[in-house]
């Protein structure tokens, strides 16, 4: 029988293999988590498209045959608009964005932009619902606006703010 000093060297270079394979592990996890939120959001983004398609093909027909405005006009707006709601996915997911707990920020349509957001001294209300989000809760925004991010139960999982010189 080996010497108990030698055992506990042994099992400590144990641990440490185990601890630096299980620490490869989660950033694998997270890596494949990062990629399946990306193409969930290009799954919703093709959905909604050919929900467009097929929503302005409707209307087109309808507009058409009374002859008042072109389809053309109509597309355009709606593109527009909606080029907006996909974007906002897109660099929140891509940016991997996670709450103090460690859980991704953007999960499938759960982020949305909300208005008006008042800053106070105790962080940032949002006037629609009463919530008053701390400050040190809050991410910066690269495109100026206000999102909140929410869990499947509507809690919110995170907050994204302008920065102060925005």
């Amino acid at each position: 029988m080996r010497p108990v000093n030698e055992r506990v060297a042994a099992l400590e270079q144990r641990q440490s293999a185990v601890e630096a394979e299980n620490e490869e592990q989660n950033t694998k996890i997270d890596e494949m988590h990062a990629f399946l939120m990306q193409a969930k959001g290009i799954k919703w983004a093709i959905i909604a498209f050919a929900g467009l398609v097929g929503f302005l093909m409707g209307v087109g027909t309808f507009l058409l045959s009374l002859g008042k405005l072109r389809l053309s006009i109509i597309g355009i707006i709606v593109l527009i608009s909606m080029t907006a709601a996909l974007a906002h996915d897109s660099w929140i997911m891509r940016g991997g964005h996670r709450n103090a707990a460690g859980e991704f920020c953007c999960g499938e349509g759960d982020c949305f932009m909300v208005e008006p957001v008042r800053v106070t001294a105790n962080g940032y209300l949002i006037m629609a619902t009463g919530e008053l989000v701390p400050e040190r809760e809050a991410h910066p925004s690269p495109d100026g606006k206000f999102w909140r991010c929410k869990r499947p139960d509507g809690s919110r999982r995170c907050f994204f703010a302008p920065p102060p010189s925005m």
